[in-house]
């Protein structure tokens, strides 16, 4: 065989051309002749990871490829190569089919792109190298799979939905997620997600109707009961990775907050507390820390018995750092009607400023929380583009050279030693472990030296630039980050973006410096936890919390649009 061989060598699963009958079984066109030598011993790539069989006696037939079966094979695609059928019918098939024989005629283990297109060509024969009987065994079934999984990764590779229809196969028959990662030379994430978009209805028609790769159907997987978060996924997806990206972080911090949120509640519901809505400004409930009962202060244990006793949900701060948990949402125990049930204000000043403010015109009321809502909101961008932002670094510092221009990056940030990353260096790099690592085993100073110690010297400096960077993530995690941004942090999200990184709209007006303090100019399209219970209540002057802070009314989402995610 000469180079040209590998022109067309790809096995994959295609059916027979519309119109182009197969003639039977028993009129093909067989023709034994002499095996090449060594054939059927040389070790193929394909057979990498599948168990060894048991020898069986190899023949090498001339057989009319119309007469074989192609009924079993992981590709679903029925497209024909035209370079391939171009090189066949110029140079016919030079590197054998591998068949196995059935009772109704040979059945195409290897080389179903190549019989199809041998078809396409018009040849009549074709070498097939014959390895034994076919067999339904699972054994023989799993070597099936194992061996045109590898053998088609190595050329054309397979389609996602091919993957999936494997790994489904594969536990079928038995092996573990772990076992099949290893027998396919992928890695156990990849294998769960196969498994997550096999069960999910929305992520396999994702799949089918538009161009996901495997990790985005995983992703639609994960919201297989939220058909609008699926919308706005695909919605994304046609926009680009990043957007995707961002835009799944957004949802499923939505989500994670609404579950928070009703979590809170429903413990407060079990010890028959009653959960209300915010109250309006100017309403008659009152917070217990406003209120007395004969000129003692009111606690929630006092006023339990009390029928207007209720709470309603606080959002909490946020932590600086996205990866720590923390209680999203605390009660603010009220008063419904304090007057009906005798309860006097603590602050008499404070309730003949309340009288005036309800009595006269507000006109700046509105518009105030409409604006502390919007930098709420950006702020929860902020906070899930850092999510996706430290995942992408994570697989970024993998790699095991630095990316081009990461020097001249690291000695410019070195000479200019600003506060931005002098900060995090004399904090002992806190964040450095988790990047080089994972957020459940990151890297502790023991590990993080002994792996500088053995790693070879484009590794070093790759190690070198994660301190860097860890120093910089590390003082941007707060959302004073977009409100206020630094030169340093325009240099540091561009640096990011010139080595692939997408950002989200929130970065991008960061790194072109039109963030304010006023937050964005529109809300509607962001997947907004708080939409349908607004956080503040009727005490503003009482609990006023910085800019911040979640701790806001946030005016209810009724675009359609889908989350605005990327730049």
């Amino acid at each position: 065989m000469t180079s040209s061989d590998t022109t067309h060598t790809d096995p994959t699963c295609l059916a027979h051309p519309e119109g182009q009958e197969s003639p039977p079984a028993n009129q093909a066109n067989s023709a034994s002749v002499e095996e090449p030598e060594g054939l059927a011993d040389q070790p193929s790539v394909a057979n990498a990871g599948a168990p060894e069989r048991p020898a069986s006696p190899t023949r090498v037939e001339m057989i009319d490829p119309r007469t074989l079966l192609l009924d079993r094979n992981l590709r679903s695609t029925k497209a024909v190569d035209r370079d391939l059928v171009a090189s066949i019918k110029q140079h016919g098939v030079l590197v054998p089919l591998t068949a196995v024989r059935a009772e109704d005629g040979l059945r195409v283990r290897h080389g179903h792109r190549r019989t199809q297109a041998a078809i396409t060509a018009g040849l009549r024969q074709i070498p097939v190298v014959v390895i034994g009987a076919d067999s339904d065994a699972d054994t023989e079934q799993i070597t099936r799979i194992l061996t045109q999984w590898a053998e088609n990764e190595h050329r054309a590779g397979l389609a996602p939905t091919d993957k999936i229809g494997a790994v489904e196969q594969l536990t079928a028959f038995g092996l573990t997620p772990t076992a099949i990662a290893r027998r396919t030379r992928t890695t156990r994430g990849q294998v769960d997600a196969a498994l997550r978009v096999a069960r999910s209805a929305a992520a396999r028609g994702g799949l089918d109707q538009h161009q996901l790769n495997l990790a985005q159907a995983a992703t639609l997987a994960e919201f297989d009961d939220d058909p609008d978060a699926v919308r706005h996924l695909l919605t994304a997806a046609a926009a680009g990775q990043g957007t995707f990206d961002h835009t799944a972080q957004l949802l499923r911090d939505a989500r994670d907050d609404q579950t928070a949120r009703d979590h809170t509640a429903e413990e407060l519901r079990h010890t028959g507390i009653t959960v209300i809505d915010p109250p309006e400004p100017g309403g008659p409930t009152r917070t217990l820390a406003m209120l007395a009962q004969d000129g003692t202060p009111l606690n929630p244990d006092d006023h339990r018995t009390c029928p207007g006793h209720a709470a309603y949900l606080t959002r909490t701060f946020a932590p600086p750092n996205p990866d720590d948990t923390y209680e999203r949402y605390r009660p603010t125990f009220v008063c419904t009607d304090p007057t009906a049930h005798g309860h006097t204000d603590r602050f008499p000043l404070a309730d003949t400023r309340r009288s005036t403010a309800r009595s006269g015109p507000q006109p700046t009321v509105a518009p105030t929380r409409n604006d502390r809502a919007a930098v709420a909101d950006t702020s929860r961008q902020w906070r899930a583009a850092t999510t996706v932002r430290r995942t992408w670094l994570r697989d970024f510092l993998t790699r095991r050279t630095p990316p081009e221009g990461a020097d001249r990056f690291i000695a410019a940030r070195l000479a200019a030693a600003d506060a931005d990353l002098t900060r995090a260096l004399t904090r002992h790099h806190p964040l450095v472990g988790s990047l080089l690592g994972t957020d459940d085993n990151p890297l502790d100073a023991v590990q993080l030296a002994a792996h500088l110690h053995d790693a070879p010297a484009p590794r070093t400096r790759v190690v070198l630039l994660a301190l860097i960077l860890a120093a910089y993530e590390d003082t941007y995690a707060t959302t004073q980050s977009w409100r206020s941004p630094t030169t340093q942090a325009r240099r540091y999200l561009t640096a990011l973006q010139t080595w692939g990184y997408h950002p989200a709209d929130v970065e991008h007006r960061t790194i072109t410096g039109t963030a304010t303090t006023q937050g964005p100019t529109s809300t509607a399209a962001q997947p907004n936890p708080t939409a349908s219970n607004p956080t503040s209540g009727n005490e503003a002057g009482a609990h006023e919390t910085p800019q911040d802070s979640d701790d806001v009314t946030t005016p209810t989402a009724t675009s359609d649009a889908p989350p605005t995610a990327a730049a």
